[in-house]
């Protein structure tokens, strides 16, 4: 009975010195600045020393429309294979509002660099492959229309290419970094007369 309560009062020491170890490594890495980046690869060193700097009004509302609405467009993109709701210019964001939404980016190359690292990159290159799907797969009563006819209205086109351009051109050095954005974007540019 004696060597039950000997071992079980060593195994609580035990849980309480490396609770201890724990809490003086991560007191003493935040008195550093908290820099715990070694720990992590390049991006996400990246991104932890960019959670520290704040998004400009404009993009932090883009990112949190984004992060609210990507969910339901990629489901509605997989169900309808068309666009039918009003989200062009979260997918497709421009440096300028729009006459029905006033979300845009704004703001130097290190503030859009931040935008990008900070938005729900996954889901928007899904987006972004849904569409180039959708162009080249459509539906039955689409299978005539050409290219970005196939999956958004007319209404649509020229905000796609102005977001393509400010992404793939104005500001490549940028997206650059984002390679598979980059490409869908230009895979996108490319079949804007798919006809097949």
């Amino acid at each position: 009975m004696k060597n039950k309560l000997i071992n079980k009062t060593k195994l609580k020491n035990n849980k309480n010195n490396k609770n201890n170890k724990y809490k003086k490594k991560y007191t003493n890495k935040k008195q550093i600045g908290g820099s715990i980046c070694k720990l992590f690869n390049t991006k996400t060193n990246e991104r932890n020393k960019n959670s520290m700097i704040k998004l400009n009004s404009y993009n932090a509302e883009l990112v949190r429309i984004q992060n609210q609405n990507f969910d339901t467009i990629i489901v509605d993109l997989q169900r309808d294979r068309y666009k039918k709701n009003h989200w062009i210019w979260w997918v497709f964001p421009r440096d300028r509002p729009g006459n029905s939404d006033f979300t845009k980016v704004s703001g130097s190359k290190e503030d859009l660099k931040l935008f990008l690292i900070k938005s729900p990159m996954i889901k928007w290159i899904q987006i972004l492959h849904l569409i180039i799907d959708i162009i080249k797969n459509p539906k039955l009563e689409n299978i005539d229309k050409i290219g970005w006819y196939r999956c958004m209205t007319n209404a649509d086109h020229g905000k796609m290419e102005e977001s393509i351009i400010l992404w793939t051109q104005k500001h490549k050095e940028i997206t650059d970094q984002f390679p598979e954005f980059q490409k869908a974007l230009l895979d996108i540019q490319q079949l804007k007369a798919y006809n097949k």
